[in-house]
């Protein structure tokens, strides 16, 4: 019997696929849950088992080729699946031919690109669909597409020196995403700065015994965090979408947090923030942030996302206006904490603080709204009763 391989579905919002590295070889005789080929989607990188035993053809060799959802790229006969040679390829006399091997060994001398995409909605030149807007079958409400990012034309100086490498996949969807939300949103950005004294002291505090008992170090994202998810219970519509005609509200909060890796930005979300407390989310995103380091994030972990912290602080930003990350509203930029003199009570003290920035988007959220609401996360942040119970951290 055939069986196709197909390219399995990748999340609501990612409608194809590239493939990549084919851990298989024309003719091999697979089994049953071993891998046999990397795909590649906007969001991840993912490995695709064999569903059965036998003989593998594969129909789509090249890396690098774009595969739509539900495509069949190779097929298994199960009724050739009894013989195996040494390393479990075919026996002589049964491998691929000469043109079959050429094509193989062309495949394979390329280098795969392996690269975890951004959690972003597929752009591009087609329309953008909003995930979870309404039920199955119900409208649902197209954002507006934008052009794609076009290449310019440049002539390299390569007696100088100039050379050309080609754009990961990773950084060709990140330019994508970023030229989307600048061509569909109505982006401005409020300013804050919070003193960081009575948050900084309850880390110092209680830090080490958190790390003793619950294994975790507590960072400074944590408690941006909690402030966020007050201020968006607070104030729900920046966590709405707007889609050009409809406003998308939403009863939970799903955080989308920027990570740094070596292959480009990835933003893993963590699900229901409003049932986390501050040391639940450290946990939650310290199993993200490990695997969006070791390229390891599932389709689900990076789908979705309806507010996004971003922290350039880590890296010594001490200002900067972040960018949205469509279909999202807001965006929370945090910054490098830094000691300043500042006025209190009549008298220049000196002060850790920091500058935070909320990009948000004009076209839903008047100014009044987006000053309300990082108001109050500065509000939350040097109050830290207001966020955290210190009874759970003892």
């Amino acid at each position: 019997m055939i069986h196709p391989v197909k390219v399995p579905s990748a999340g609501e919002s990612v409608t194809e696929a590239f493939i990549g590295e084919w851990k298989v070889h024309n003719g091999d005789v697979v089994k049953k849950g071993q891998v046999i080929v990397d795909l590649e989607s906007q969001k991840a990188t993912f490995e695709l088992e064999a569903e059965s035993t036998g003989r593998i053809e594969i129909k789509r060799p090249t890396e690098g080729d774009r595969v739509t959802i539900g495509e069949v790229i190779a097929t298994i006969d199960d009724a050739n699946g009894k013989s195996v040679g040494a390393h479990g390829h075919a026996p002589e006399g049964e491998r691929r031919s000469p043109l079959q091997q050429q094509t193989f060994m062309q495949t394979s001398q390329k280098t795969s690109s392996s690269q975890v995409g951004p959690a972003a909605r597929r752009r591009g030149a087609e329309v953008i669909e909003v995930p979870g807007s309404a039920p199955e079958g119900e409208r649902r409400s197209p954002l507006p597409a934008t052009p794609s990012v076009q290449p310019i034309k440049y002539t390299l100086d390569t007696a100088r020196g100039e050379r050309a490498e080609k754009a990961s996949r990773i950084r060709k969807q990140i330019a994508q995403n970023l030229v989307t939300a600048q061509h569909t949103a109505a982006i401005l950005t409020t300013f804050n700065e919070v003193d960081m004294s009575a948050i900084t002291e309850l880390r110092k505090k209680y830090k080490d015994s958190i790390l003793k008992k619950h294994g975790v170090k507590i960072g400074m994202v944590g408690p941006f965090a909690m402030a966020a998810k007050r201020a968006l219970l607070k104030y729900p519509l920046v966590n709405s979408t707007f889609t050009g005609e409809e406003i998308i509200k939403r009863d939970f909060i799903d955080l989308s947090i920027a990570v740094s890796t070596e292959k480009g930005l990835v933003v893993p979300v963590i699900k229901d923030l409003q049932g986390l407390d501050w040391i639940g989310f450290e946990k939650k995103l310290t199993e993200l942030a490990t695997k969006a380091r070791d390229g390891k994030l599932s389709i689900p972990e990076m789908t979705g996302g309806t507010f996004t912290i971003t922290n350039g602080g880590v890296f010594g930003s001490l200002l900067a206006t972040p960018l949205l990350n469509m279909p999202q509203s807001a965006i929370l930029g945090l910054h490098k904490i830094e000691d300043r003199p500042v006025a209190l009570e009549g008298k220049v003290v000196v002060r850790p603080m920091m500058y935070i920035a909320l990009s948000y988007d004009h076209r839903l959220l008047d100014g009044k709204d987006a000053i309300e609401f990082i108001v109050s996360i500065k509000e939350a942040i040097e109050n830290p009763s207001l966020i955290i119970d210190e009874s759970i951290l003892k």
